[in-house]
């Protein structure tokens, strides 16, 4: 009888001890698991900032080729409205001068 109970107390104890080994492996696995998410989010969010400023890089790019040939469209209407003024300019001034020597 006495043999008995030893062993069921052998029993109750390994079944103790492996409830805290269990735990034990649960606690380190969760603590595992929430490295493993804390990494994986780090990762998402450093990705989606490569892809935010690759972006913002490329639609600055864009924009700056517009604003570029928007100017350089600008840059040519001033020239060509130079040109007509210094033409338009040139045939007033030989008009005056005509008429201010032709009056004389």
């Amino acid at each position: 009888m006495e043999d008995m109970i030893k062993k069921i107390i052998e029993i109750d104890n390994r079944a103790f001890e492996q409830k805290l080994a269990t735990e034990k492996r649960i606690k380190e696995n969760e603590r595992k698991l929430k490295e493993v998410y804390a990494d994986m989010e780090k990762e998402i969010m450093q990705k989606a900032k490569e892809e935010a400023e690759k972006k913002y890089e490329e639609e600055m790019a864009k924009f700056t080729k517009v604003i570029n040939e928007i100017k350089e469209q600008g840059d040519q209407e001033i020239k060509k409205l130079e040109a007509q003024f210094n033409v338009i300019h040139e045939k007033l001034s030989e008009s005056l001068f005509k008429e201010i020597f032709e009056l004389s």
